[in-house]
């Protein structure tokens, strides 16, 4: 099996735009040379290559085609990626992406896909957010790397003044022909503090996610089939519990329709342009600073070990409730979105604040149809083993 080790590499905190939900608060602390990019860079590949991991490498921002760092990096990682297995992609809100910028980035073999942040489906809400005019610019954009021939994945912020546009940004993927959708909850910090009044109740988020949950079924059982559909990014920590004993009639339902834990201190790491380390890019518990440390020191921080033990720490209903306690299935949740909780509570080991589910009143023998369903599993598995999370 393969493993690997996501780098979210904020390369400058330059930006074009102040979108209102952004982690940011618009201020430049530090702009990075090419050399110290690099320095850090190679501290977590040289790490990453002594465990056997397959480093996965986000070029964000800011906007990062602002960094005049960005095309310098983008060759290296090239470089490196023409001996190594590695996957970079590259996060933009797509206003400065032309026709010569999509053709520039699909010569790089290393680039896995281009993310586009639209927040919303017709120009009115997706301004709101963003700034007018933005919307036809990231919808060009997308149109560019497509005929490029790039994967693009679009990104959606949602909350409660998007909401019903949520419902329909499947429908305008297929429109744009994209590879995939990502649809992420606001996290309330940065200047998206201010939007905590909008943050969606426990029951708009299981409505939400219950129908990118379908969307997701059918996009899979269509490339299965050998056809081409829209992927929903479902694998995450914030995509919530949907599936409970209403819905548990398999191994392969419960695993796949309820997301997948928090990767801090397992998987991920994020690194700032002044070399300032967050737990998460969107949890800034700062954990070290790669710039003047060693990645293994950074990696060893006591918060980070603390994360990798998260369901024994866990408070309220996460304490009693089986997708955190039990380890047959807390790869599904295990506390849920830990960034939304730090966001909203300011402590990350509080459960997640738009949880549907309640232990109390729908686990009583939750326990129970796990290790049913665990043991019908287990008794159609080959010896070589069942894909049971069922990716294509």
């Amino acid at each position: 099996m393969e493993h690997f080790f996501t780098f979210q590499y904020q390369i400058t905190e330059k930006c074009n735009l102040r979108c209102t939900h952004c982690y940011e608060d618009g201020s430049i602390t530090y702009e990075p040379t090419t050399e110290e990019l690099l320095l850090m860079l190679n501290k977590f590949l040289d790490a990453v290559k002594k465990w056997k991991y397959n480093p996965v490498i986000p070029l964000s921002g800011g906007e990062p085609l602002l960094s005049k760092s960005f095309w310098p990096l983008l060759d290296y990682l090239e470089e490196y990626g023409e001996k190594k297995e590695i996957s970079v992609t590259v996060l933009s809100n797509g206003t400065l992406i032309d026709r010569s910028v999509a053709e520039r980035l699909s010569k790089y073999t290393v680039l896995h896909f281009v993310q586009i942040s639209l927040d919303g489906t017709v120009p009115e809400t997706h301004e709101a957010v963003r700034g007018k005019g933005t919307f036809r610019k990231s919808v060009k954009a997308v149109s560019h790397l497509v005929d490029a021939d790039l994967d693009v994945y679009l990104h959606f912020v949602v909350h409660k003044q998007n909401y019903e546009e949520a419902f329909k940004i499947t429908e305008l993927a297929k429109t744009l022909n994209v590879s995939g959708v990502l649809v992420t909850r606001l996290v309330p910090f940065g200047r998206g503090r201010e939007m905590k009044d909008f943050m969606l109740t426990p029951e708009e988020v299981k409505r939400l996610y219950t129908k990118l949950g379908k969307d997701a079924d059918e996009a899979e059982k269509k490339i299965r089939a050998g056809e081409e559909a829209v992927l929903i990014n479902r694998f995450r920590c914030d995509w919530p519990v949907v599936c409970t004993k209403n819905c548990l009639s398999s191994m392969h339902a419960l695993v796949t329709q309820n997301g997948g834990n928090c990767q801090v201190g397992k998987s991920y790491i994020a690194v700032m342009p002044d070399g300032t380390c967050y737990a998460c890019r969107r949890m800034p518990i700062v954990v070290g600073n790669l710039l003047h440390q060693s990645f293994d020191h950074v990696w060893n921080h006591p918060f980070l070990w603390k994360m990798r033990r998260k369901f024994k720490y866990m408070k309220g209903k996460c304490r009693e409730c089986p997708f955190n306690t039990n380890k047959r299935v807390n790869f599904t949740c295990m506390g849920g979105a830990t960034c939304v909780a730090y966001g909203f509570y300011d402590d990350p080991f509080m459960p997640d604040p738009q949880c549907s589910f309640d232990p109390e009143t729908e686990g009583e023998d939750i326990h129970q149809r796990i290790d049913r369903l665990y043991k019908e599993y287990r008794a159609r598995t080959t010896p070589e083993g069942e894909n049971i999370h069922g990716n294509p």
